[in-house]
């Protein structure tokens, strides 16, 4: 500082911007580990929500329909598919050179369903991670969604990809709490 003061400020201004950048980013992986929009309004919010930070930060066309859900699940099912579609999202940035991503939530028969479908280069599961041997973010997927007795699916071309995850009635609230909920 006491040699060169112009040179000082710049690599003060430069440390200060790199600070800020660190702040947002934790603040963000914070945030991220427990939003608590899945917990004050819901799966549906919660998604509607990572759904525009995701366009919003990628510039990826990012679209959402949960008319057809109802949300009867617990807490702990809420959860696994929030993180199943963040790590859909994260493999979508990643790896597949996608210009639109939609998710749809629904229910079947008091089964919840999702789906996140992009438009991007697709993949070989086999060589890519669904076998096992590489892939750590869709095996974390399955392993979720088989804690509840549910499913994941992954269709994959080079048109694109569609993941499907779905969980059986067993993932939703006993009906005697679900009152209580409401």
């Amino acid at each position: 500082v006491r040699t060169n003061v112009d040179d000082a400020a710049v690599t003060i201004d430069r440390g200060v911007e790199a600070l800020n950048s660190a702040i947002k980013e934790i603040r963000r992986l914070s945030h991220d580990l427990r939003p608590r929009v899945l917990d004050d309004l819901g799966l549906t919010a919660a998604l509607e929500a990572l759904c525009y930070h995701f366009a919003e930060r990628t510039g990826i066309e990012t679209k959402i329909d949960a008319s057809g859900f109802t949300d009867t699940l617990k807490a702990e099912a809420n959860t696994a598919l929030y993180r199943v579609a963040q790590e859909a999202f994260n493999n979508v940035e990643r790896h597949s050179g996608a210009s639109r991503l939609a998710v749809k939530l629904w229910s079947d028969n008091g089964r919840a369903r999702m789906t996140v479908t992009d438009n991007g280069s697709g993949f070989d599961g086999i060589k890519d991670g669904v076998s096992g041997r590489s892939g750590l973010g869709l095996r974390n997927m399955q392993e979720r969604m088989a804690h509840f007795r549910g499913l994941l699916l992954i269709n994959s071309s080079e048109a694109g990809t569609t993941l499907t995850a779905m969980l059986p009635k067993s993932a939703n609230l006993p009906a005697g709490k679900r009152a209580e909920a409401a």
